[in-house]
């Protein structure tokens, strides 16, 4: 069930259909400014102006064909559905002007008194329609106008999509939320029912193309659908597109996982949406159970597991929740835990050791760190063998160099700024054994030595007792590298071995160039 402020933030807004897309190559600058979240909703010219040809090119035909006794029946039924609609009317008036209850009746918000109107006003008009009116009813108007049933349809269709797109901020999706809210609120992104707009709006083109074209010769005919198609092509066009690009290999602890036969599941740390993404997605390199393989949408049980990883500290009840979910295996990345969650979790491994609520088993490589791979007391008897003496040993301190690992922070410059070559970025460290070296690369470059040892305020009395809490500052200049995005790299290694990298994304901009004063004529 999602909640009725998810859900509006997931509707689209009038602007969203003016907007086509960062990755559109025509009118992303155009439009960008109007961008948000799941609101690129603009679809393009061409197909619009094919569509209203649809609706528009036909003419119309016939007489009106309700006459007789059935005709004054419905004039009657219209006469009813008259005062219902005045009484309605009245009370949408007396809701707008501040009224909140006529009797029994309650009016908390003019908008759902809206929905009722309409209904009635489409009923109205599909009994029969005003006397003047040439047209008997809503049916004999579709037929005999330059719609026709058919294309009604579709437009109908397209129409559907637009309020559904638009969500709560239009008084009949909203009225569905508050009335239905059971069906509804599973619904967590109502701008997705574009695509019955983009459905109607397909097959109202192809009806405009085939108007505009049907009297026409084959090579005239040929020409008009590949101008369109052209046309619709150019307007569409995104290549190359913008993609994440992922390491296709798996990770050395899942080639392990695949050959490893044990029963229950694997639970993987840092646990959370996002990390849970990358564990799902790699699990198809070894087809283990995982106890936190959810992505968007997940069960109350993992909701209770994940509340309960998010304290800090991470509590024993952590470990009873995964027995009671039939975990086996527990997998730690340290190299995927953010900062603000590193210790919580290495406090956690580290006192789930100490009590033998889990025993260490296998390490491997995994970028510039290692995953770790525990067996949960809680176990059935018999998933893994424990390692021996002497692999345990060279666990523990390939461990040991994990749980306390440097750390530090850049300060300047931060996520994403734009800097010039040469201006001077700084930022602090400090490990429990003491810094060895720092250093830094671009995009991946070879890395380079970074001035260590300079005062930095507010560290040692954050920190105190650490070996280089008075001097922990240190400080580079941004390399000379091209305009454009590039991302840098601060290894901290520390001298027991540890080592952290930092990440900074910045803009580099062009060096500015000085003017010469004019002077003189």
């Amino acid at each position: 069930q999602r909640g009725t402020e998810e859900i509006g933030v997931f509707s689209g807004v009038w602007t969203d259909f003016l907007t086509a897309g960062g990755q559109n190559k025509l009118y992303a600058p155009l439009t960008q400014k109007w961008a948000k979240a799941e609101g690129e909703l603009f679809p393009g010219l061409a197909a619009l102006v094919l569509a209203v040809v649809a609706v528009t090119r036909r003419r119309a035909r016939g007489e009106a064909s309700r006459t007789g006794s059935a005709a004054l029946r419905r004039r009657r039924i219209a006469r009813v559905l008259d005062a219902l609609l005045f009484v309605t009317l009245a009370v949408w008036a007396a809701s707008l002007s501040g009224v909140r209850a006529i009797g029994p009746l309650k009016m908390r918000e003019p908008g759902r008194i809206v929905v009722p109107l309409t209904l009635l006003a489409l009923l109205r008009l599909a009994v029969a329609f005003p006397r003047r009116s040439r047209f008997s009813d809503l049916g004999d108007f579709l037929r005999r106008t330059s719609i026709g049933s058919r294309r009604a349809l579709f437009l109908a269709i397209s129409a559907a999509g637009v309020v559904i797109a638009l969500g709560t901020h239009t008084p009949y999706y909203r009225f569905l939320v508050q009335s239905f809210g059971p069906v509804f609120h599973v619904i967590r992104a109502p701008v997705r029912g574009i695509v019955l707009f983009d459905l109607g709006l397909a097959v109202l083109a192809a009806w405009g193309l085939a108007d505009l074209t049907g009297r026409r010769s084959p090579a005239v005919r040929g020409a008009a659908v590949l101008a369109a198609l052209v046309a619709i092509g150019f307007e569409y066009r995104a290549f190359p597109l913008e993609v994440a690009r992922v390491n296709p290999e798996p990770a050395p602890v899942y080639r392990w996982l695949a050959g490893a036969s044990f029963s229950g599941g694997v639970v993987e740390w840092p646990l959370g949406n996002w990390y849970d993404q990358e564990y799902e997605f790699r699990s198809a390199a070894h087809w283990k159970p995982l106890v936190n393989g959810a992505s968007g949408f997940s069960p109350r049980d993992y909701d209770d597991l994940a509340a309960t990883m998010d304290r800090k500290p991470i509590p024993d009840e952590a470990w009873a929740l995964l027995a009671r979910r039939r975990a086996s295996l527990l997998v730690y990345h340290p190299e995927a835990v953010t900062p603000e969650t590193a210790a919580a979790y290495a406090d956690a491994v580290k006192h789930g050791v100490q009590t033998g609520r889990i025993a260490l088993l296998r390490s491997f490589p995994h970028g510039g760190s290692r995953d770790f791979v525990f067996r949960l007391a809680s176990a059935s008897a018999g998933v893994l063998p424990e390692a021996g003496a002497p692999e345990e040993a060279r666990l523990d301190q390939a461990l040991k160099l994990v749980l306390h690992p440097p750390f530090g922070y850049i300060d300047t410059p931060t996520e994403g700024q734009a800097v010039e070559p040469g201006a001077w970025a700084f930022g602090w460290a400090l490990d429990d054994s003491g810094v060895a070296r720092i250093t830094v690369s671009a995009d991946g470059g070879p890395p380079t030595p970074v001035v260590f040892g300079q005062p930095h305020p507010g560290v040692q009395d954050a920190y105190p007792g650490f070996p280089d809490a008075a001097r922990p500052g240190f400080g580079f200049a941004i390399p000379a590298l091209p305009p454009g995005p590039h991302a840098l790299t601060v290894s901290i290694i520390a001298r027991d071995g540890g080592k952290t990298d930092l990440k900074r994304n910045i803009e580099v901009r062009s060096p500015r160039t000085q003017t010469p004063p004019v002077t003189g004529r």
